[in-house]
């Protein structure tokens, strides 16, 4: 190619000494560590050494996500142990609540103090209807505050959820709502919580909240009925 100034474009002229482009291949690859001649870590220590680092309360998503899709070699081994912690956390959720609330208890544990629990823990609410009523009923029947923000917050399970068929309670019998729980315990917090901060009772008609008004009057809560009756006066006829 011919430039100004007598100049030439150098790429442009053939040379025997021309070397095909390489792709740059990290050393801390498996195939990096090969190309330079040094030893590649064995795939029984590496499956070693993901489930130490996967097992430590502090790992976070974000570590989770890169040993799963950056390392190839490490694939298999972390969907493996995630299928394990899967299974561990459904099997000790799925234990029946007793005086101590082990299923609430491993819930608030798991979620609050290991992100990636946290993600198995979503998993296990978003697919098990039974696992999820029987958190949300325990909670509001314990007036656990902040168990309850974190199942109506940071989990996501809808406050207005009916529970199914055949919940019952062993005082007042059957329970339809996490509200109906609240209001027939008389928990004013809890019911104010589920009222003002997750809308339970936004879109309810005057007859619907009127008998949750009666629960409560029963009980003799004057709280909770003006917290209720507030509600009632912004609802629709």
């Amino acid at each position: 190619m011919e430039l100004r100034y007598d100049r030439t474009y150098p790429r442009c002229h053939v040379s025997k000494q021309y070397t095909a482009y390489r792709r740059f291949v990290r050393a801390n690859t498996a195939r990096g560590r090969k190309l330079a001649g040094l030893p590649v870590i064995p795939l029984e220590l590496q499956r070693m050494i993901i489930r130490e680092a996967l097992r430590d309360p502090t790992a976070s998503l974000q570590d989770y996500a890169s040993y799963l899709h950056v390392c190839r070699s490490w694939h298999d081994p972390v969907k493996k142990f995630a299928t394990t912690q899967y299974a561990t956390v459904l099997k000790r959720l799925e234990y029946p609540g007793d005086r101590l609330n082990a299923s609430l208890y491993v819930f608030v544990t798991y979620f609050r103090y290991s992100a990636l629990w946290a993600q198995f823990v979503r998993r296990v609410l978003r697919l098990d209807t039974e696992i999820r009523t029987r958190l949300v009923y325990e909670a509001v029947r314990d007036n656990n505050i902040d168990a309850a923000r974190i199942l109506f917050g940071e989990c996501g399970v809808d406050a207005k959820e009916e529970f199914p068929q055949g919940m019952e309670d062993p005082l007042y019998g059957p329970v339809r709502t996490a509200m109906h729980t609240a209001c027939l315990y008389s928990y004013t917090k809890m019911i104010k919580l589920l009222a003002d901060k997750f809308g339970v009772l936004d879109g309810k008609c005057k007859f619907y909240i009127m008998n949750l008004i009666l629960i409560v009057v029963d009980q003799g809560n004057v709280d909770a009925w003006i917290t209720l009756n507030r509600c009632m006066n912004r609802a629709p006829e």
